[in-house]
């Protein structure tokens, strides 16, 4: 948790961020987001200071068992989830 919370702050525009508010960003990247195959995990689109950025909840593939939340930013899940049809202005 501690090597991602400052960025996961930021995209979600918390100043806070404790061990509760992590899990439930988590469940709630589960619950509403949707699984992206190619990554083995959940997208959800939780904003972000000057550009978009999608909270990623990886799961382990034998296990089924979070393994990792990040936030990745539209440029990282452009070409690996072609299905959020995300679309990058050039």
């Amino acid at each position: 948790m501690k090597t991602h919370s400052k960025e996961v702050m930021d995209a979600i525009g918390k100043n806070q961020y404790n061990l509760k508010i992590y899990l439930a960003d988590v469940y709630h990247v589960i619950q509403t987001g949707q699984y992206a195959q190619k990554l083995n995990g959940y997208v959800k689109l939780v904003g972000g200071k000057g550009s978009a950025k999608y909270g990623f909840v990886g799961l382990d593939r034998k296990t089924g068992n979070i393994t990792m939340f990040d936030k990745k930013s539209v440029k990282d899940l452009a070409n690996k989830v072609p299905c959020l049809v995300i679309e990058i202005k050039k």
